[in-house]
Order: structure tokens, then C-alpha cells, then sequence
């Protein structure tokens, strides 16, 4: 958008984008080279971008879970869910997509589940544990949730 003198106006002369750093449980021996994320609040919506890649692979059974800031809780009057794309996730090296999902029996600001395809042919969603964590895997999530 052009303002009228010729002076470009961006969305950024409005909303102030926010660094964080997700935090991530479940994840057992697994290690982080790369966790990192930025939001945009306008209203109950926010806008998110989450980067992580691991260092050393992880384990357990348990789901991993990715939180939010406080300041940006995700409203449980609905399940939501942010698209993820994963490169080197469970066994494979290919790239797999998925969301990060919220249910209303949650809390928070905490997505409840990372849900990947599994490449196996049927393209079904699964839960990521923290066994599923390669060294080397890179997930990227983006998206707008609703807040409260």
C-alpha cells in the first residue's frame, strides 16, 4: 500500500512481530539446534512461525507438545490445528507434512499433539513422540490460531 506523499506502508508500522522460544516437553534425550518462533497478535487472532530442527534424536513414548507464549493462549471453544511441514521426521528423510493440534479438552497456550504423515503409503496422520525425533529433523509450523 502506498500512502499518499509515496511513503510505503507496512503491516508492520502496525503490529509488533514477537520473538519467542516455544517450549518443547516429551521430547526425551532429543536436543535442539534450532527453536525459534515469532507471533503477530491482531485481536483473538494471532499469527505464527515456528522453526525447530533437532540436534540428537530423541525417545520415549509420550506426544510432544509445543507451547506458546502465555500472552497468547489458544482458545479451546473449537479443536484448531496449524499446518507443519517436517523434513527427516520417524524413519524417513522425505519431507512429511501435518498440524499442530489443539483439542478443547486442553490448556493454554500448549498444542496438544505435532500429527505427521508416516510416508508409509497411506498418508494417515501420527502422533509425533519423542522416539519419532531424527537428528537432523526440521519441522516448520505456520499458521493463524484463535486466541482469547
Amino acid at each position: 500500500m502506498t500512502h499518499y506523499a509515496g511513503e510505503q506502508i507496512r503491516a508492520s508500522h502496525f503490529f509488533d512481530m514477537i520473538s519467542f522460544t516455544p517450549t518443547i516437553a516429551n521430547y526425551g534425550t532429543a536436543t535442539f539446534t534450532t527453536n525459534s518462533g515469532v507471533y503477530v497478535r491482531i485481536g483473538d487472532l494471532v499469527w505464527t512461525n515456528i522453526y525447530i530442527v533437532v540436534g540428537n534424536v530423541g525417545s520415549g513414548t509420550s506426544n510432544v507438545t509445543i507451547e506458546m507464549p502465555a500472552e497468547v493462549p489458544i482458545s479451546r471453544s473449537r479443536r484448531q490445528m496449524l499446518p507443519a511441514n517436517s523434513e527427516g521426521g520417524f524413519a524417513t528423510t522425505g519431507n512429511l507434512t501435518g498440524c499442530l493440534v489443539s483439542f478443547t479438552s486442553g490448556s493454554g497456550a500448549i498444542w496438544d499433539r505435532i500429527r505427521l504423515t508416516n510416508n508409509s503409503g497411506s498418508d494417515a496422520l501420527e502422533n509425533v513422540t519423542g522416539a519419532d525425533l531424527r537428528a537432523g529433523m526440521i519441522l516448520c509450523v505456520e499458521g493463524v490460531y484463535r486466541s482469547y
